[in-house]
């Protein structure tokens, strides 16, 4: 997960949840793909 939020340039997960929940970057292919990673991973 700290290899992904080093991608982004935000290293907590709060400040990257933070990102996400703007919506002018809910549009985005990478915030997308991030939001399915991230699922994935708190699955299991």
């Amino acid at each position: 997960m700290d290899e992904l939020l080093a991608v982004f340039g935000l290293y907590d997960e709060e400040e990257l949840a933070e990102y996400i929940r703007q919506p002018e970057h809910q549009t985005d292919p990478l915030v997308q793909e991030l939001i399915v990673l991230t699922a994935m991973l708190s699955e299991g």
